[in-house]
């Protein structure tokens, strides 16, 4: 799961963002307005479980006051900050992100209301182009001041000529803010994969003034192991008499091999040979891996669906199919779940 917050200063929310974040499994946080300056210690902020230290930038546009971010990001998760992608005209963060072998370029920017619109966009336009030659998926998420309920308000059409030329949507599609009674939808998350993300809502959390938690969920996929091939001996007519009266016949009572020099091997391949007749050796291909979302309930949920498959394709008849349809929704939906 992936998060955006602006919480109004830090400093003072600290302890209740530890125990939001240790109830609500979010892997990348993104906060915003931290009202931090370098003279705050990185472990005065540390959250366990999340890299350390974590993420941080400062003001230091023009010298004015406030602003200020910080990325939390799971310490499981592949991670590298791209500071030469950076502006130092902007508030922005770059961070490189490897999540079941795909790369994301995550590009957290802030725009003050009083900031030009004209240069913010320049400078985001700068960094997007230089990362869409290195990444395929890219995702810039922050608060840009720009309600999107309201096409007049993106002035200039800054915003939708970015989204336009990058082929980026914004996933986020309810209130984000609260300043007003009507609110509006100034933070955002957009990507050039908004396929690859699900799920995405806004929560009211009490850590803002007036700003709620925006947080999606990026679909994975698991790459399959190939294939693997076991032998094994089919015992399924194995029938013990006959293969015993089979191998007396063949031994004829021990004289065979008696007066051989390698009476065990000439043993071995007369065995085998019986053994061969009546459990022949076979050969399978199993699939080395499970999913790591697979559970019991799920595996029994895929047979069943399958079962049911199967006795339409054998007797199709509307009741069969009926069967075959409850089982196949049931499993899609288990499925998603799980994952």
């Amino acid at each position: 799961m992936i998060g955006y917050l602006n919480i109004n200063s830090l400093r003072n929310k600290i302890d209740q963002l530890r125990e939001m974040v240790s109830k609500t499994p979010i892997d990348i946080l993104c906060v915003d307005e931290t009202k931090l300056d370098s003279s705050f210690p990185d472990q005065q902020f540390k959250i366990d479980g999340y890299h350390f230290p974590p993420f941080r930038r400062v003001r230091e546009i023009y010298g004015i006051q406030g602003g200020g971010k910080i990325i939390y990001i799971r310490e499981h998760l592949i991670v590298k900050r791209l500071s030469n992608l950076e502006s130092p005209l902007i508030e922005n963060i770059c961070i490189e992100l490897t999540i079941s072998n795909k790369k994301w370029i995550l590009i957290f920017a802030y725009r003050p209301p009083s900031y030009e619109r004209k240069i913010f966009f320049e400078e985001i336009t700068k960094c997007l182009s230089k990362c869409v030659n290195n990444y395929d998926n890219i995702c810039l998420i922050g608060d840009l001041n720009i309600d999107l309920r309201d096409p007049k308000k993106d002035i200039g059409n800054h915003l939708s000529d970015l989204s336009d030329t990058f082929n980026m949507t914004n996933i986020v599609k309810g209130v984000t803010c609260f300043k007003s009674s009507e609110g509006t939808l100034i933070d955002i998350l957009l990507t050039n994969k908004p396929n690859s993300f699900q799920k995405t809502a806004t929560t009211i959390t009490g850590l803002s003034d007036c700003h709620k938690l925006v947080t999606s969920f990026l679909r994975v996929s698991f790459k399959k192991l190939p294939f693997k091939e076991i032998h094994y001996r089919d015992y399924k007519k194995f029938n013990e008499r006959k293969f015993r009266n089979d191998l007396d016949r063949e031994l004829l009572q021990g004289e065979v091999y008696k007066n051989c020099k390698d009476p065990y091997s000439e043993l071995t391949l007369i065995f085998s040979k019986v053994l061969e007749k009546h459990a022949p050796m076979k050969r399978q291909k199993v699939r080395d891996n499970q999913k790591p979302f697979m559970t019991k309930q799920l595996s029994k949920a895929i047979m069943r669906r399958s079962k049911c498959k199967n006795k339409y394709n054998k007797w199709p008849s509307r009741e069969n199919y009926l069967s075959f349809k409850k089982a196949r929704n049931y499993c899609n939906s288990l499925n998603r779940k799980t994952k």
